[in-house]
């Protein structure tokens, strides 16, 4: 699943109050509250469904219990379906308001994709501290977002038996523990491990494309690391007229996107 056109649609929200609507997909959006759009999928009978809600679909006592039989404990149960339920909040979209939460779950998310088709990063030492702050902002508590880390372009669990295990490999085996293969809703869990793991892949695996977000701000590419970096170090009277500019205030929405990002990372 190529989740690009849902992060575009989330950033146009973002910059325009009025975008265009998009057709998306399986993953898709619907208004939950008034100017506040889920991430949903369809179940069967064509109703929408939360992907924050997945977990819904089965009973949790027995989905603990199976998954106890490969070696997994209760604590570590609960940092999978948080995890998971987050995903659903990742790419949701609030125009209610704009807060500092959303600037940083933007800055964390671009700085991820550039970092992790960079060299600058090798050893994921930056991307690892991006994770878990974007983790933060998802509302997962420390305790579980401890659990997750980036090692070799992979998203790995740290488990209370089992040591780190990769957890594209822990999706896998809970739609295998749920039996989602044989149940009603067997097309919609289809479509939600789809986007789960689409969403870890997005985070942590480079696919080598150039992702750039489009904004009508000349100071926009300085949001990329890769940029920034090298701004820094060869022309800084480039970094300081961006700064200067945060404060200006006839920014349009788009300049004031970039300049809000920009204060929450001094």
């Amino acid at each position: 699943m190529d989740l690009s056109e849902h992060l575009s649609y989330k950033l146009e929200n973002f910059l325009n109050a009025r975008p265009y609507p998009k057709a998306l997909g399986a993953i898709f959006y619907e208004e939950d509250e008034p100017l506040l759009l889920r991430v949903v999928a369809r179940k069967h009978n064509g109703c929408p469904f939360s992907v924050s809600r997945w977990h819904d679909l089965f009973s949790n006592s027995a989905f603990e219990r199976i998954m106890a039989k490969s070696g997994f404990t209760e604590s570590d149960c609960y940092a999978v379906i948080l995890l998971l339920s987050r995903f659903g909040y990742l790419l949701e979209i609030d125009n209610r308001q704009r807060t500092n939460k959303d600037y940083f779950i933007f800055f964390y998310l671009v700085q991820l994709l550039s970092l992790k088709n960079s060299p600058l990063d090798a050893d994921a030492q930056l991307r690892n501290h991006m994770l878990r702050f974007l983790l933060f902002e998802l509302s997962i508590d420390d305790e579980a977002y401890r659990r997750f880390s980036i090692e070799d372009h992979q998203l790995m669990m740290a488990t209370d038996a089992l040591g780190p295990v990769d957890f594209l490999s822990v999706i896998d085996l809970i739609y295998t523990a749920i039996r989602a293969n044989s149940r009603k809703e067997k097309v919609l869990l289809a479509t939600l491990k789809d986007y789960q793991e689409s969403i870890v892949r997005l985070l942590v695996e480079p696919d080598n494309t150039h992702h750039r977000f489009p904004l009508n701000d000349h100071h926009s590419e300085l949001m990329y690391p890769d940029v920034f970096l090298n701004a820094y170090a060869q022309d800084k009277r480039q970094v300081l007229n961006a700064l200067l500019d945060t404060i200006n205030p006839l920014q349009s929405t788009e300049n004031l996107f970039v300049s809000k990002r920009a204060m929450t990372c001094l």
